[in-house]
């Protein structure tokens, strides 16, 4: 299923969200949707949600009511570092100088099939992430390249992490 939209948090990265917002099938024009997000992106005050919607058929969203489940027990956080060294042929095998990538984006989840979070790295030089208070579990995290003209590579090889 094609992305719904997204969920800006605080200015963090955005979520893609996934569902029937906006589709013929959601005769209700409306939709729950069920995300998990990184401990670092809530305040202890108050958080600003911003939801974008990227496939709407000229459906407005007039109502957003958020309801959030919290849980008394103590969670675990940690770090991930992940780094990489950048392509230097593109999948077709043509060469890509370090001068022609724009950047990378990181995907990664809980599930080895689905990555529903992504973070944007600017710049080809940069060849490494810290992702902080990342809740126990284990994730899921592939890169791709962006290269200056937008273009993005497929997916990496898939490395997985525990925390």
């Amino acid at each position: 299923m094609e992305d719904e939209g997204e969920l800006v948090i605080n200015g963090n990265p955005a979520i893609p969200l996934f569902g029937s917002a906006g589709s013929v099938a959601n005769d209700a024009k409306s939709t729950n949707i069920l995300i998990s997000t990184p401990a670092s992106y809530w305040q202890d005050a108050n958080n600003t949600l911003l939801f974008r919607h990227t496939r709407t058929g000229g459906y407005v969203i007039y109502d957003v009511a958020v309801q959030f489940e919290s849980s008394t027990e103590h969670v675990v956080t940690g770090s991930v570092n992940l780094s990489w060294i950048a392509p230097v042929a593109r999948e077709d095998e043509t060469a890509l100088p370090l001068a022609q990538i724009k950047g990378f984006r990181i995907y990664y989840g809980v599930s080895p099939d689905e990555y529903p979070i992504q973070i944007n790295i600017n710049g080809g030089n940069i060849d490494e992430k810290t992702l902080n208070d990342m809740a126990s579990g284990t994730y899921y995290f592939v890169l791709t390249t962006i290269d200056m003209d937008g273009r993005e590579s497929g997916f990496s090889e898939m490395v997985t992490k525990s925390i």
